[in-house]
This record gives structure tokens, C-alpha cells and sequence, in this order.
């Protein structure tokens, strides 16, 4: 599947750390679960930390880490939390970018929903017209009284 992800603002870097605070994890995981109401390629919320601007970045995600497996060649929306660079710094000049995999990068992935799960539906559909005829069999002889003689 082939996708672009939108450029990081400049002037923000990703939050690269192994531990991220849990004030910003819950920020981002509920622009995440809500991801469809905005726009990707917008910082969809800002909030003060520790004297920091933080920004919730809603973009699409090309990869993300799925019970500890990285998993690659997807198009799905995410949050990822984002820190302003003080301006007149060296970071505020440089472009961030997500197109690497980085397991210290703050992204949360929104799942992919889940597709059919076709065995079941065959099972289901067997099943269903299985049901509709002996249905029609049991009208169809439910009208017949037996003949006497």
C-alpha cells in the first residue's frame, strides 16, 4: 500500500523517550480514538507541560509496533505527541519526519478495523440456507393429509 505521510510542522519534534508522561499519553490516545474528527496533517490539540507546548499531530502512520512486532506497509490515521523547538533554535530550523520506524517515538496508531471474517460468514450462509429449506420442506408437506381408503 503506498502512503504519504504528512511532513511534521517545522518548528516540532517528535517526543523521543522511553518513558512519556501519562498526562500526554491519555491527550494523544484520545485524539486517537477520535482521529476520524480531524483533519490529518494538523496538530489536532496543544497543551502546556513542564513549561513545554506540546502538540497532538494527527497524520497517517506507514508503520506502528503491534504486541511489541513492528509492523510496516500501512496507511492508517495516528496521533503522535509533538514538542515545540524554542524559536532561534537549531531545532526549529530542522525538519522532523515519522518515516522510520523509532520505538522511542510517541505514536499511537489508530487499529485498522477488523474485515470479515469470511470462514464464519460461509459457515453462517451454509447454515442460514440450510434452515430456509427445510422450512419450504416442512410447508410443502405440512399441506398433504395422508389418504385413507
Amino acid at each position: 500500500m503506498s502512503c504519504q505521510p504528512e511532513p511534521i510542522p517545522l518548528g516540532w519534534h517528535v517526543w523521543r523517550q522511553t518513558e512519556v508522561p501519562t498526562p500526554l499519553v491519555q491527550a494523544a490516545i484520545d485524539v486517537r480514538d477520535h482521529v476520524n474528527k480531524y483533519k490529518r496533517g494538523t496538530i489536532a490539540r496543544t497543551m502546556v507541560y513542564n513549561g513545554q507546548t506540546i502538540g497532538i499531530w494527527v497524520s497517517s502512520h506507514t508503520w506502528t509496533w503491534r504486541n511489541g512486532v513492528l509492523v510496516t506497509g500501512l496507511c492508517i490515521p495516528g496521533a503522535s505527541i509533538l514538542v515545540q523547538q524554542p524559536t532561534g533554535s537549531v531545532g526549529a530550523s530542522t525538519p522532523d519526519s515519522l518515516v522510520t520506524p523509532d520505538p522511542t517515538a510517541a505514536v499511537y496508531s489508530a487499529e485498522q478495523p477488523p474485515g470479515p471474517d469470511w470462514p464464519l460468514v460461509g459457515i453462517s450462509a451454509g447454515a442460514g440456507a440450510t434452515v430456509v429449506t427445510l422450512f419450504l420442506l416442512a410447508l410443502k408437506h405440512a399441506g398433504k393429509a395422508a389418504r385413507r381408503r
